[in-house]
């Protein structure tokens, strides 16, 4: 198998999002992407980043966050799908 790169970006391993192992000829067996740029040449990559900024930001916190979303979660399931309150 020929790979385009080492799989990684800054340093850090670039992971297949959807863990395409055998049916993806960029994706070793450890589930590294190895394409070149795999934001502009893997539809299913970009379905989780638009860009690289955003790859990049995707482990970052925000401390602007809802902390509750457990209980909307919870509430919309009692409201829409009969989940007992």
């Amino acid at each position: 198998m020929c790979f385009e790169t080492d799989g990684k970006r800054n340093g850090n391993y670039v992971f297949c999002p959807v863990n395409a192992i055998g049916d993806c000829p960029y994706c070793d067996k450890k589930g590294h992407c190895r394409m070149k740029d795999p934001i502009e040449d893997c539809d299913d990559f970009a379905s989780f980043w638009e860009s690289w900024e955003e790859y990049d930001s995707a482990d970052e916190v925000d401390p602007d966050a809802p902390t509750d979303f457990a209980e909307e979660e919870i509430q919309w399931a009692r409201e829409n799908l009969g989940y007992p309150g």
